[in-house]
C-alpha cells in the first residue's frame, strides 16, 4: 500500500538537481515524506431510515433525547445510544434542526442529504405523499466533503447499503452507487490494492517497518550531508525543511512498527449480501462491509465512509443482540418501541466498532480516531408516517470533538424552525477543515450553528 501519499517532495522543495544526490531507497523515502504535510480529517457519515423518534408526544421524542443535557452523566444516555457510552465525553446530540424539504410518510428521501428539492406551498398533512422521492436533487453533503478529504485518494468516498435506494449524488444529480454486496465490494475496494504492508504475518509487517526505520541514518543521513554540502543557502533551507519532514516520517514508521498496521481484511469466501427482500439480513453483512470500510480509511484509500445500515424490507431475525422477524419499516408502523431500540443499539456499536479501531492507530500525537468525526442521522426526523415530526425535530449525533473544534459532552437543542439541518451540516463540514459558508438550499441556511465550539 502506499504509507503515505506517493508525490515528488524534493520537487515540491525546488531542490531540482540536487536530487540526484539521494539513492533510490532515500528518494522513495523523501517522496513519502511529504504526505505527513497533507493529511487530512476522516468523516464517518450513518444514514438510516424511517425516522429516528417514537411516539407521538410533541416535544419529546424519546428514542434519542438523553435524560441530561451533559452527556457524561450518570445514565444521561438514552438506550439507543449505550453502546456509545465509552465516548459520551465527545457526544454532540443537536436536535430540532428542520428540512423542509421533499416531506413525506417515511422522511425527506434526497433532500435528507442534500437539503434541496420540492417545498410544499401549505403546511405538509399527516399523510403527505412522495412522488419527489426518485429524483436527486443536488450535491449530498457527503460527496462534497469527498471531493475535498479524499483528493488524491482512489476513492472520493466508500459508500455501503443494506438496500439500492441510498441518497447520495454530486453536483450534476448523478446517483453515487452503493456497495451492498461483501464479495464485489471486497474486489473493487482491494483488487489493485499494492500491499507494501499487507503480505505476510504481522511479525513480518513490523520487521520490514523496522528495516526501513534502521536505513534512515546510515543512508539518508549521508545523502543529505552530501547534498547540503553542494546546495547554496536558500536551498540549504529548504533542505532543512525537507530533514524535518524526513525525521517525523521516520518517528511514524518507528511508531507503526510498534503498533496497527495496514493489513487488509480477509476476502470473503463468497458474495453475500443484504439477504432477498423480505427475508434475513446475513448476520455477517454489515461487520464485513465496515471491516473493509474501516480498512480503507486506516490505509488512507479514502477519507470518507459512508454506512447505510438499516434495511427497510429486511428482517433482523438472524442479527446477534436484535433478533427480531420484522425489517425497520414495519417495525415502525407497529410503534414497536422495544425492538427499535435493539436496532438503534446495532447500529450504534457498528459506529463504537469503527471509533474503538481508528483509536488504536496511531497518527501525530494521538490516534487516527482524534481526526475522524462519526455522524448519525436519518431523513426522518420523528416519528414515522407522521410529517409533523419528521421534518422539524431532525436530531445529528456527533462523535469525535475534531481535537477540541466542538465543546462535546452536550445536548443542544434549539426552537423549532430555529435552525435547518444545512446549518448542522456546515458546522461539520468547517469542523473536518472544509471551507464552506453555505450549503443546501439559501432561502434556509442560516449560517453555521452556534455555540459548539
Amino acid at each position: 500500500m502506499r504509507l503515505i501519499g506517493r508525490r515528488n517532495f524534493i520537487q515540491g522543495f525546488g531542490l531540482g538537481a540536487g536530487t540526484g544526490l539521494l539513492t533510490p531507497f532515500a528518494r522513495s523515502v523523501v517522496a513519502e515524506a511529504r504526505g505527513l504535510d497533507t493529511q487530512k480529517a476522516r468523516w464517518i457519515l450513518v444514514h438510516c431510515y424511517n425516522g429516528f423518534g417514537h411516539g407521538e408526544k410533541i416535544p419529546l421524542v424519546e428514542r434519542w433525547v438523553p435524560s441530561n443535557r451533559d452527556l457524561t452523566a450518570r445514565g444521561a444516555l438514552p438506550p439507543s445510544l449505550e453502546p456509545l457510552a465509552p465516548w459520551a465525553s465527545k457526544m454532540l446530540i443537536l436536535d430540532y434542526l428542520s428540512n423542509p424539504f421533499n416531506p413525506g410518510q417515511h422522511g425527506t428521501g434526497w433532500a435528507s442529504l442534500s437539503v434541496r428539492g420540492t417545498r410544499p406551498p401549505v403546511k405538509p398533512p399527516v399523510q403527505q405523499t412522495e412522488i419527489v422521492y426518485p429524483r436527486p436533487t443536488g450535491i449530498t453533503v457527503d460527496v462534497l466533503a469527498g471531493e475535498t478529504l479524499s483528493a488524491g485518494r482512489p476513492f472520493r468516498s466508500i459508500n455501503v447499503a443494506t438496500d439500492g435506494g441510498a441518497k447520495s449524488c454530486d453536483a450534476s444529480k448523478n446517483s453515487v452507487s452503493y456497495l451492498r454486496n461483501s464479495l464485489q465490494a471486497y474486489q473493487q475496494i482491494f483488487g489493485s490494492f499494492e500491499p507494501m504492508m499487507s503480505a505476510g504475518t504481522p511479525n513480518d509487517i513490523k520487521a520490514r517497518l523496522r528495516l526501513k526505520r534502521s536505513m534512515f541514518d546510515s543512508v539518508i543521513k549521508d545523502d543529505l550531508g552530501r547534498m547540503r554540502a553542494r546546495l547554496a543557502g536558500r536551498e540549504k533551507e529548504k533542505l532543512d525543511q525537507l530533514e524535518g519532514s524526513i525525521r517525523a516520517l521516520e518517528l511514524q514508521l518507528g511508531t507503526l512498527a510498534d503498533g496497527p498496521a495496514c493489513t487488509l481484511p480477509g476476502q470473503p469466501t463468497s458474495g453475500y449480501d443484504a439477504g432477498p427482500a423480505n427475508g434475513a439480513m446475513p448476520a455477517e453483512f454489515l461487520p464485513a462491509m465496515v471491516d473493509m470500510q474501516l480498512t480503507a480509511l486506516i490505509c488512507g484509500l479514502t477519507n470518507v465512509v459512508v454506512l447505510s445500515p438499516t434495511p427497510l424490507r429486511r428482517t433482523w431475525k438472524d442479527i446477534p443482540g436484535v433478533n427480531h422477524d420484522q425489517d425497520k419499516h414495519n417495525t415502525s408502523h407497529a410503534d414497536d418501541t422495544g425492538a427499535l431500540v435493539k436496532i438503534d443499539q446495532y447500529v450504534a456499536s457498528l459506529i463504537a466498532k469503527m471509533l474503538g479501531a481508528l483509536q488504536k492507530v496511531p497518527e501525530g500525537n494521538g490516534t487516527m480516531a482524534d481526526r475522524t468525526l462519526a455522524t448519525w442521522i436519518d431523513d426522518g426526523g420523528g416519528r414515522h408516517h407522521v410529517p409533523r415530526m419528521n421534518h422539524d425535530n431532525h436530531p445529528v449525533i456527533l462523535v469525535g470533538s475534531m481535537n477540541g473544534h466542538f465543546k462535546t459532552g452536550r445536548h443542544v437543542r434549539w426552537q423549532r424552525g430555529e435552525h435547518a439541518i444545512s446549518d448542522a451540516y456546515v458546522s461539520i463540514l468547517q469542523s473536518l477543515g472544509i471551507a464552506a459558508d453555505t450549503f443546501g438550499d439559501p432561502s434556509v441556511f442560516k449560517g453555521p450553528l452556534p455555540g459548539l465550539t
